[in-house]
């Protein structure tokens, strides 16, 4: 909000994956007149997570500051969690990949982001206020999506007013990177 108030942007169209489809869907919610379209994908949309015991440790006020560093930038532990993530058994996990999402994760700015956001986590607004979310809405999800069940999905299509669900057969948690010409022809017709 505060960069394009920065950059003197009057409204765009949000797309937010995952945890990011919670911070959209917040934006749609609190400041209704930035945001035309709204697109949810695999949104976290509840505190569940806060439950996990990485979560907890995160947002232990000292040992997430040490922590953080070590896991966040941990190759082996990064290559397992994106072998929940992602869906499709074809889907090549090669070094190159893991390397272009490891290389974010191991800077100092992103460590803060992540305990910044597991401290003042708030998802579960989402699933209360989505009935709320007043603007054209297009949710995506994966069928296999292990770590946001597709069950989340069917419930804020119902909830959100005018909201379309569409679901990615063979696909977990990320499907503009397991589908990403199919995604972009959705979203990007569903924005025009």
């Amino acid at each position: 909000v505060g960069l394009m108030e920065e950059l003197r942007i009057a409204h765009a169209n949000f797309v937010g994956s995952s945890y990011g489809g919670a911070v959209a869907a917040t934006i749609a919610l609190d400041h209704p007149a930035l945001v035309e379209r709204l697109v949810l994908v695999g949104a976290v949309t509840n505190n569940r997570p806060t439950r996990y015991m990485l979560m907890r440790l995160f947002g232990s006020p000292v040992i997430g500051d040490i922590l953080s560093p070590l896991v966040v930038g941990s190759r082996r532990l990064l290559r397992m969690r994106m072998k929940r993530v992602y869906d499709r058994h074809a889907w090549p996990m090669d070094e190159r990949r893991v390397e272009a999402r490891h290389l974010p994760l191991r800077t100092r700015g992103t460590h803060r982001a992540i305990i910044r956001t597991v401290r003042r986590w708030d998802a579960e607004r989402v699933s209360r206020e989505a009935h709320l979310i007043t603007q054209p809405t297009l949710v995506l999800w994966g069928d296999r999506d292990r770590e946001v069940p597709l069950a989340d999905g069917h419930r804020l299509q119902e909830e959100i007013p005018n909201a379309r669900l569409i679901v990615f057969d063979q696909c977990g948690h990320l499907p503009h990177e397991e589908y990403p010409e199919e995604f972009v022809d959705i979203v990007s017709g569903f924005l025009r």
